[in-house]
């Protein structure tokens, strides 16, 4: 078992800061893992907020040292989405992923993903992994997209240890798989949200209509413009989606 060292705590700002506070500590090492019942400043991509109450959620920060390519970064990226994805499916939840990293259920967000990487040269030397998932909240604040929650969409209460060691297996699955070379790009382009659907997008400033194609091995968002008839590429910040 990779995953079995574990500092649970019962509040802390960020989970993420936490464990890269460590840094220095002989304990930051793959398989180090913060846990917490509640996140007073909780973070998410593009400095979004993460709202969760006390001891109904899985709040984690998963320490990994990948040692792979600066140019494979998203790789990282689709093992956790995807590990999220086979999590959810285990309890006959249908998700999709929206790029980049949230895990998005008839249109209401149940989890997302921040990733923060320490470079050595060329090379990912660690990465820590931070994961919110909603499993047995059953009310949200006023969200785009909306949130959502297992209990809201199982009308059902869980187990959050025992969801939490279901994906830290899954997770661990899937990384020996990336060590070894192998690409779910395929894999995670088919579960995308919005996936050849017209949607409303934004980028510099201004508006337009398009439909997801793809994604590329890099990360990049591939998006057909309806308006001009041509292809074009993202990255996470470039682009808002408009709900």
């Amino acid at each position: 078992m990779l995953f079995n060292n574990n500092i649970h705590l019962d509040s802390i700002s960020s989970t993420n800061n936490f464990l890269l506070s460590l840094r220095k500590n002989n304990i930051f090492s793959e398989g180090l893992y913060v846990t917490t019942d509640f996140q007073e400043n909780g973070k998410g991509q593009m400095n979004n907020s993460w709202e969760s109450e006390k001891k109904n959620n899985l709040l984690i920060s998963i320490l990994i040292e990948p040692k792979i390519s600066i140019n494979n970064i998203f790789d990282i990226n689709r093992l956790v989405c995807l590990s999220i994805f086979d999590l959810l499916k285990l309890y006959g939840i249908n998700a999709l992923i929206k790029w980049p990293n949230d895990i998005i259920i008839n249109n209401r967000k149940i989890a997302g993903v921040l990733i923060e990487n320490i470079f050595s040269n060329n090379i990912i030397s660690h990465s820590i992994i931070g994961i919110g998932l909603n499993i047995n909240q059953g009310k949200f604040l006023q969200y785009s997209p909306p949130a959502t929650s297992m209990f809201l969409e199982l009308i059902n209460n869980f187990h959050t240890h025992q969801i939490k060691q279901q994906l830290l297996d899954i997770i661990e699955v899937r990384y020996k798989k990336l060590k070894i070379g192998y690409s779910d790009l395929n894999e995670y382009n088919n579960k995308l949200y919005l996936l050849e659907k017209s949607f409303r997008f934004m980028s510099n400033n201004k508006q337009f209509y398009g439909r997801i194609k793809t994604t590329l091995d890099n990360g990049t968002l591939v998006i057909y413009d309806e308006s001009n008839g041509v292809e074009r590429e993202f990255l996470n910040s470039e682009l808002k989606y408009i709900f």
